[in-house]
């Protein structure tokens, strides 16, 4: 059999997707068909049929990934639903053991605890073997000490509990999917900082040394920010360390836009580097090339602990020592083979991991290059000396490899970012080069630090210009509007069927054998399997759906309301809060991804209350805005200076709206109700004068309240002719000072919905507002509990759907 590790990881995977898929098909199902293929095989091998007694070894491997990944997702559901019992959100007392490294971050300091038990403040207590993260707010001093904390120390703490529901808006993260994928129950936020108590245990070896790699990365961030500085050196944290969150999030979100956020993931190129540093430090020592290359692969394991054993750093290691191991004993070992072993090692290690983005982004793309590089040699043909033959190899060569791996990895980036970056390949040729100077310099810079301290520093500064250099063009091309471009998640039979002509048409190429019609036939086949992929495929992507769709975005405690027209013009009503989180960033503009949405035809500011225009100014930055307006030019926050600042950056035309204007987009109307046309009869505060807007198309009308209270609805009342409604998004998140009882019986909405925060301080919404809208017969709906709310309509039918419960 060619390739019989390739089958046994390929089985173990099936396995895996089959147990997590149906967990109750695992426990004695699996036992039941491991015995029937071990028994088979023991007769097959009594009867000297080994060649059909290897196939049934083979096949108890599938049992052994249904068994494991049935196990896995069993323990977590038990887990997750038990701590459901004790309430999302409500205050709790968590104690446990310190399982695994605790994860800094760039606010908030992340403890994983198992086994641990948290109790309610009724006495309720679950008692969990699986982890619940504890969640430290990096503000004041903490009681304990991040570089002495070893796994076996006790954690105590108090907070509020969150039992993560599915994703809360479109394109945004999926927390629940992130925790499951991890096998992590639950997390506890901690408020009080003075409620967290720290026991020292008596550590295992295995803990003092993971402490001891701690206390090593603690030092090597401090050297590098000293060598090159805050900004370089977070960088470079980031490229060697794996420390992402020493980058400023906006260069983050800008390597992504460009194609380059892999290089954060401490992957083969990083491991690659270090081992092949070690090597060439052993031999310049004369160590013999057998010893050295044992020393090399050995003190990979040190690296891998180092960055915090992730997913592509193990198969890294695992696919190098493969390789190593064949050349010592003096065989080739195959690189599909390799990665094969690799993938089975790492799933064994950690069933959950096929789920991983990581783990699914880091094996393909390794799996394109090992299957495609023959195909690229073939195609470029014999090797030529003079300039041609080195554009072929250094220019050429990498340019086909890289369009393969983007090809490859294409649906997947759409699935898991919604991001395709057209200006990828052209920055990877470019900086990834310098990517590796700048992590081969970090590297030679940490490990000359204790030798050559003056030479340290010099290959410290002279790396962090580099750094510099890379960064401010990463920074500019980000800020190219058509940098990337939104991709909706595509339909998994589409991505079956794209993978199957990518991976399927590389095979039949590369087939060898005489039958020329047979490999013509097949190519026939592929091409016209493409084609009828993308016939079906075009009819399902939304140029303008003829509906107007609302989604009514869950931003907290704030507002964000994304208003797709008809025609496809898009209007963005607020944008949530900047400060402590950037709504703008981290939800509003994911959900315009998602829609596949690149340009704002209007973005409308109701108000210059935080919690409303802060998200705007993000949205400003990073898309093409056609007009923005506003509805009274009054009020002078920091917010709000650099809300206009963007706005003036931005070049957008910029107009203020008041009551009787009218935005049309041929079929759909948006009339303003509100502020007052006449500065002089305006309110005094800035609730008084919100943009109202009435969005009506063909016989459904929505109206939008912004913050808008009660003097406001008198005054529209006042001055408008009778209004009525079908949805009300009601005035400031459910205040009592708003959505008056007078109002609803002129409006008379069959639906409200309340913009409201989880457990917000302000104690939105009021009970008389619940009350009146029930007593009005409108069906409430709330961003708190369903997360964003999305009317659809054809102009007579409204669908709603929640996004965190999925409800229609």
């Amino acid at each position: 059999m060619q390739r019989p590790i390739v089958v046994i990881a390929s089985l173990h995977l099936a396995g895996l997707v089959v147990g997590v898929t149906f967990p109750a098909l695992g426990g004695w199902t699996a036992l039941t068909m491991a015995s029937v293929c071990l028994l088979s095989a023991a007769g097959a091998i009594r009867g000297r049929e080994l060649d059909l007694g290897s196939r049934w070894v083979l096949l108890a491997v599938l049992p052994l990934g249904l068994w494991q990944g049935a196990r896995a997702e069993s323990q977590w559901c038990g887990a997750h639903h038990a701590l459901a019992t004790l309430g999302d959100g409500h205050a709790v007392t968590v104690c446990g053991t310190l399982a695994s490294e605790p994860r800094p971050g760039r606010e908030r300091l992340t403890l994983p605890l198992s086994p641990v038990s948290v109790t309610a403040s009724d006495g309720s207590v679950v008692e969990l073997s699986l982890p619940v993260e504890v969640t430290i707010p990096l503000r004041g001093e903490l009681p304990l000490d991040e570089a002495e904390l070893a796994i076996g120390d006790e954690i105590e703490a108090e907070g509020f509990l969150h039992v993560q529901s599915p994703v809360r808006n479109p394109g945004g993260f999926d927390r629940q999917a992130w925790h499951r994928q991890r096998g992590v129950a639950g997390s506890v936020t901690v408020t009080v900082i003075d409620t967290l108590r720290w026991t020292p245990g008596e550590p295992s070896p295995w803990a003092s040394a993971l402490r001891s790699m701690r206390h090593v990365r603690l030092w090597a961030s401090g050297c590098l920010e000293r060598q090159q500085g805050e900004e370089a050196g977070g960088f470079a944290r980031a490229i060697l360390l794996g420390e992402r969150h020493a980058l400023d999030p906006g260069d983050r979100h800008a390597f992504l836009l460009t194609g380059l956020g892999h290089l954060f993931a401490v992957s083969g190129l990083h491991t690659a580097m270090v081992f092949g540093l070690l090597l060439g430090g052993l031999r310049i020592l004369r160590v013999p090339w057998r010893l050295s290359l044992a020393v090399a692969v050995a003190s990979l394991v040190p690296f891998a602990a180092l960055v915090g054993f992730r997913v592509s750093v193990v198969r890294a290691v695992i696919l190098i020592t493969a390789l190593v191991f064949g050349r010592l004993i003096g065989r080739t070992v195959d690189s599909v083979s390799a990665l094969a072993l690799a993938a089975l090692g790492v799933c064994v290690w950690d069933p959950l991991a096929p789920w991983q983005p990581g783990f699914q982004l880091s094996f393909l793309a390794v799996l394109t290059i090992a299957l495609h590089a023959p195909l690229v040699r073939d195609l470029l043909g014999e090797d030529q000396g003079g300039l041609g033959g080195l554009l072929r190899r250094r220019l050429l060569a990498p340019a086909l490899m890289l369009l393969a791996i983007h090809l490859a990895l294409f649906p997947l980036m759409a699935q898991h970012f919604g991001l395709i970056s057209w200006v990828s390949i052209p920055m990877n040729l470019l900086l990834v080069p310098m990517g590796f100077l700048v992590l081969f310099g970090s590297a030679v810079s940490l490990l000359g630090a204790a030798i050559w301290p003056w030479g340290a520093n010099l290959i410290g500064a002279c790396t962090g210009a580099i750094t510099e250099a890379l960064l401010a063009l990463v920074r500019a091309v980000a800020s190219w509007a058509d940098a990337a471009v939104s991709q909706t998640p595509l339909p998994w039979w589409l991505i079956g069927l794209w993978y199957l002509i990518l991976f399927g048409g590389f095979a039949v190429v590369r087939a060898r054998g005489p039958d020329e019609i047979l490999r013509r036939r097949a190519r026939w086949a592929i091409a016209w399997l493409g084609l009828a992929a993308l016939l079906i495929w075009l009819p399902l992507t939304e140029f303008g759906t003829g509906r107007l769709r609302v989604t009514f975005l869950d931003v907290g405690q704030g507002d964000s309301t994304l208003i797709e027209m008809p025609s496809g013009a898009v209007v963005v009503v607020d944008g949530g809060r900047r400060e402590p989180t950037d709504m703008g960033l981290w939800v509003v503009e994911p959900a315009l991804r998602a829609r596949g949405i690149d340009g704002i035809d209007l973005l409308v500011a109701t108000h210059p209350d935080s919690d409303h225009i802060g998200g705007l100014i993000h949205l400003l930055e990073r898309f093409p805005v056609r007009r923005v307006a506003e509805g009274d030019p009054r009020g002078s926050t920091d917010t709000l200076r650099l809300f206009r600042a963007a706005i003036e950056a931005s070049g957008a035309e910029h107009v203020w709206l008041s009551r009787g204007e009218v935005i049309t987009d041929g079929r759909c109307v948006i009339a303003v109700l509100h502020p007052d046309p006449d500065p002089a009869r305006r309110a005094p505060d800035t609730n008084g004068n919100s943009v109202v807007l009435d969005v009506r198309w063909r016989e459904v009308d929505i109206l939008l309240m912004g913050d808008a209270e009660i003097p406001a609805e008198h005054q529209m009342m006042a001055a408008l002719p009778p209004i009525d409604c079908d949805v009300l998004r009601t005035g400031h998140h459910g205040s009592g000072a708003a959505t008056g009882a007078e109002f609803l019986a002129e409006v008379t909405p069959a639906v409200g919905i309340l913009s409201v925060g989880r457990s917000n301080p302000h104690g939105h919404p009021h009970p008389d507002v619940l009350a009146r809208l029930a007593e009005a017969g409108a069906l409430i709906l709330r961003t708190d509990e369903l997360g964003a709310i999305t009317l659809e309509t054809d102009g007579w039918t409204i669908w709603v759907r929640g996004m965190a419960v999925g409800a229609n």
